[in-house]
């Protein structure tokens, strides 16, 4: 299952509407309108531990960019802050920040 991440508003920094959960693989997306059909998502995330991870999505031809978080992301339980860019080219158009909970994975 796929879950689409999202923004309570339209602030520069906003909270995620819903937590993630540390062990969940290939659970969680991000897709945003950018109108700009070249333009791709860049996401760098900060966890509660301090490490830095960052990944590049992919472009659609309808205006809209998407990326499918990588688990190392949010595989420990806490803060997690993840710095969302529109790019184009080498550009960044826009950026945002999306604070999101982690929780404990209850499986082990």
């Amino acid at each position: 299952m796929k879950v689409e991440l999202k923004a309570v508003d339209n602030a520069f920094q906003s909270f995620c509407c819903r937590p993630l959960v540390a062990g969940d693989v290939n659970a969680y997306m991000i897709q945003l309108q950018t109108n700009e059909p070249d333009a791709m998502l860049r996401v760098t995330a900060k966890r509660s531990d301090g490490k830095v991870f960052s990944s590049a999505g992919t472009a659609n031809t309808d205006g809209t960019a998407q990326i499918l978080l990588p688990a190392e992301m949010y595989q420990v339980p806490g803060e997690l802050l993840l710095r969302i860019s529109v790019v184009r080219g080498k550009e960044s158009v826009t950026v945002r920040e999306l604070f999101c909970t982690v929780l404990p994975d209850l499986q082990g």
